[in-house]
């Protein structure tokens, strides 16, 4: 039976998009960035946003500039939608939202890495070496700068969840796990720990009646003050993506995946509290990483 069940859940999770942060996770992290752009660096980027095309309905976020920003960090999961079936085909990239290290937990031993199985071509950290340079390419177009902006909104988010450089082997899933997606936490399809860390701080902290907007805006100064711009000074490390992803990756196999962790059994508090803990600096470095980046390209 448990091998029907995970046949099961592999089935469903490869014929399905694999979530990133959620839509006030990516958020966060673009108004951490937003708040530590240039003026210069943020009126080119929402005039960049403005210009995109309009079959990709990005442009249409919002009206306000620091909102368009924030909302389109959300856009390559928006266009996920497969009731807008032209839009996703021509925007949506499933293999872009992460990069797969493949690593393996004996029972006996530390984690070890399996470089014998390698990562598709494109994948989160190619892509923003290539969006990089594609935003800073005098001969893309506004529309094309847009997107590819949109995208970096978004990936730079992406690279800094741990679940998002990461697919641990087992004997039931010896092509990995798919950043934790195969692993259920609940007797039910759709809670496993890849959507946990996702979801990690409206987990941990529910809006409780709070407006989006203002959830973003609390969540976003909160992060700032206990995770201060100058303690990451040193760790921007701008333009190295691979870096970035590692990072994750290492914290996945140190603490992600404890022994205590159970298939189909919520975590535990003291889980819970650590994993949060941990997410709060990842989502302040991807903000401060995010702003660094664009005020090079765009400041």
């Amino acid at each position: 039976m448990k091998r029907i069940l995970l046949a099961v859940a592999a089935v469903f999770f490869l014929s399905s998009p694999l979530p990133a942060w959620d839509a006030a996770g990516h958020q966060v992290i673009a108004r951490i960035a937003w708040d530590n752009l240039t003026p210069a660096a943020r009126q080119k980027a929402v005039a960049l946003l403005r210009s995109a095309p309009p079959d990709a309905d990005l442009a249409n976020l919002s009206a306000d500039g620091r909102e368009l920003f924030l909302k389109a960090s959300t856009w390559p999961d928006i266009v996920r939608d497969k009731a807008f079936p032209a839009r996703e085909a021509k925007y949506h990239h499933g293999s872009w939202h992460y990069t797969n290290f493949f690593w393996e937990q004996p029972a006996d031993g530390p984690p070890r890495d399996r470089p014998d199985l390698k990562p598709a071509a494109e994948n989160a950290v190619e892509r923003l070496g290539e969006l990089d340079a594609a935003l800073k390419d005098p001969g893309r177009s506004d529309a094309e700068r847009a997107v590819d902006l949109a995208w970096l909104l978004h990936l730079a988010g992406d690279i800094h969840q741990p679940l998002h450089a990461s697919a641990r082997v087992t004997p039931e899933e010896p092509e990995g796990d798919r950043g934790g997606n195969l692993f259920l936490l609940a007797p039910k399809d759709d809670d496993n720990l890849h959507w946990y860390w996702d979801s990690i701080l409206v987990r941990r902290h529910p809006r409780e009646g709070m407006d989006e907007a203002r959830y973003v805006e609390k969540w976003a100064e909160r992060i700032e003050r206990r995770e201060p711009r100058e303690r990451f000074a040193g760790r921007l490390e701008p333009g190295r993506y691979e870096e970035w992803a590692r990072e994750g990756f290492a914290t996945t196999k140190r603490m992600v995946y404890p022994r205590s962790l159970q298939r189909g059994v919520e975590p535990s508090w003291f889980y819970k509290r650590k994993a949060f803990r941990t997410a709060r600096p990842a989502l302040a470095l991807a903000g401060y990483r995010l702003a660094d980046l664009l005020n090079r390209r765009l400041g």
